[in-house]
Formats: C-alpha cells, sequence, structure tokens
C-alpha cells in the first residue's frame, strides 16, 4: 500500500492504514482483547501468580524495604536525580500496573523507552532517594538479586490497538525489522491502579 506523506501529516499514519484496510474488509468488531506485555525484574515470580500485577502504591513498600537492605555499605552521595522524576509521577494517574502493546518493546526498549526487564523505574527512584547519585550501587546490586521476566495478559482492545498492529504490520511489509516497526507503532496500557488478576496472565517469560 502506497501512503501519501501528506495525509498523515493530517491524520496518524495507523489511522490511515486502518481506513484503507475498513475500505475492502469492512468495520470489524471491536468487542475484542489483545495481549499487553508488562517487563519486570523480581526475585519472586510466584508473587505475581498469586497477587496478579500490581499498582505502584501496593508494591512501593515492599521495593522500598529491599532497596533499603541492598544499600547496607553504600554511602549517600549528593542529591537524588531522580527527584523532578519523582514529582512528575506522584499522581493517582501514574499508579500502572503498565504494559506494551508489542513484545519487542518490552524486550530491547527501542528509542527513548525505559528498560524495566533492566531495572524497574522504582527501584531507580527510591534508589536515589535512599543514596543520592551512589543509585547506581543499589541498581546494580538489585539487578544480580532478581531475573527479568515478561509477562503477558490478556485486556480488552479497540480501534486504537487495532490500527496500530496494522501499522506494525505494514511497516514490517515494507522492510522495517520487527523491533523498528513495534517502536513505530507502540501504545502503552495503564491500569490506573488496579491490579491485573492473576486469571488475566498468559504467561510468565524469564528473559535469558
Amino acid at each position: 500500500m502506497n501512503i501519501d506523506p501528506y495525509l498523515y501529516r493530517i491524520i496518524p499514519e495507523y489511522e490511515f492504514i486502518y481506513g484503507k484496510v475498513c475500505e475492502v474488509f469492512g468495520e470489524p468488531d471491536l468487542e475484542i482483547e489483545t495481549i499487553w506485555f508488562h517487563g519486570t525484574r523480581t526475585d519472586s515470580i510466584e508473587s505475581f501468580k498469586t497477587r496478579g500485577i500490581l499498582s505502584k502504591s501496593y508494591v512501593k513498600n515492599n521495593i522500598e524495604s529491599k532497596v533499603k537492605s541492598l544499600a547496607v555499605g553504600v554511602f549517600p552521595k549528593g542529591n537524588n536525580p531522580f527527584s523532578t522524576s519523582i514529582q512528575s509521577k506522584d499522581s493517582t494517574l501514574d499508579e500502572g500496573p503498565y504494559a506494551v502493546l508489542f513484545k519487542e518493546v518490552a524486550l530491547y526498549s527501542p528509542g527513548s523507552s525505559h528498560s524495566y526487564i533492566t531495572c524497574p523505574e522504582i527501584v531507580e527512584d527510591l534508589a536515589g532517594s535512599v543514596v543520592g547519585e551512589n543509585y547506581k550501587e543499589i541498581v546494580d546490586r538489585y539487578y544480580s538479586a532478581t531475573k527479568p521476566y515478561i509477562i503477558a495478559f490478556r485486556m480488552e482492545a479497540g480501534r486504537d490497538e487495532l490500527a496500530r498492529a496494522l501499522w506494525y504490520l505494514h511497516s514490517m511489509a515494507d522492510g522495517d525489522s520487527s523491533i523498528e516497526a513495534a517502536e513505530l507503532a507502540n501504545t502503552c496500557f495503564n491500569s490506573n491502579g488496579v491490579a491485573i488478576n492473576p486469571e488475566r496472565i498468559v504467561s510468565y517469560e524469564i528473559v535469558i
């Protein structure tokens, strides 16, 4: 499919592709679900199997205790480099849990994406709060003490997710790699403080 560059300056490229597909096949049934991918590091994957994926407020105390235990022998230095980031995320809108639409983004964190399988942001934030500029020492210890996982779960989806999936396929048909296509087409899921029930989880994949 050839796309006029002028057109997707007016509407998003994925919306244009979605419209062209609908012209051929008709409007789809939008009562659909999709698989979302949540990247994390943990020393207890069993907790996800019993409690699901929890919001930030529910995991903060446990992670803070873990960070403080890893900080033994690390001396504070300077200010928390994440203080501004913490303030910007101190909102009910930032409770998560979060996930991404394409597994490649969770695995390879292309572009400006954060690598949650390397270190969850909340660990960096709390490590900075405890030891300031020496946070990297705690992050390294956390990395050594945990394992990376991609947790996949089912959730309702709609027009936007379907359109982005078509964009992903179109990009690969145009010669982009799956990682490049995923970076272009990705969007994020925010559960806004509601835990992902274990019954919705379809896989727990350790990243080797």
